[in-house]
This record gives structure tokens, sequence and C-alpha cells, in this order.
């Protein structure tokens, strides 16, 4: 399933990961990959539940901290939950490249966080 997400087989990826979890419906690694492809096909809430099903099986899981935090971010602009999922992954023990990735989504989720909605005007 990882080889054909890589190549971007989108369907043999998705047969891949249900097989996975067919056999461990709470499978981390096979949910987060299932979140990503279904945020990448543009349904927001199914790549939430997914990653939802990763983190009840292990929520330290740092792969699905970071799609969690993706989803967030990306499909429902939840930028402060999205912010406490990253936090939670930098308290991990992680690589100098991952942790730098990290901490420019930090730094954007917050600044949209401070932004506020769209077009919110401040009370009068």
């Amino acid at each position: 399933g990882r080889t054909a997400y890589e190549r971007q087989d989108w369907r043999a990826a998705i047969d891949a990961f249900k097989q996975a979890l067919a056999l461990d419906p709470g499978n981390p690694e096979a949910n987060t990959f299932l979140c990503l492809i279904l945020l990448h096909a543009g349904h927001g809430d199914d790549a939430l539940l997914a990653i939802e099903r990763a983190l009840a099986k292990d929520p330290g899981y740092p792969f699905a901290l970071w799609a969690n935090g993706i989803v967030l971010f990306e499909a429902k602009q939840d930028y402060a939950r999205a912010i406490t999922a990253w936090e939670t992954l930098m308290a991990q023990n992680l690589s100098a490249p991952e942790t730098e990735r990290v901490a420019q989504a930090l730094a954007e989720a917050r600044k949209r966080l401070a932004a506020g909605p769209a077009g919110a005007r401040p009370p009068r």
C-alpha cells in the first residue's frame, strides 16, 4: 500500500490499505494512509474519521499526529486543534528535518488562528 501511495496509484493503495484494515480495523498506519488519500480526494470528513481510528489505536503515532494536523488544518480550518496535534507531535523525538517541517506548519496554523475567521469584523 505504501509503495502504491508513493506512486500515487490511489486505487491500488486503497485496495491494499482496505485489506490491512480487514485484518485490523484500527491499524494506525493503514488508517493514516487512507486518511491522506481521502483528504487528497476532497473527503475531509471521512479523512477525519480514518485518522481518529488510527489515533484511537495509538494516540502517540507520529505519522497519525502529523496527518491529523493536516486534516484539521486543510479540510476543517480548525487551526486550534491542528496546533494541538502538532504540538503533541513536537514533544516526541523527531529528526531535525521533521522538527523543521512541523515547526513551519505550527507557525502557519498559529498565524491563521491569530488572523481569525476570514471576513470577521471586530465587535463595535
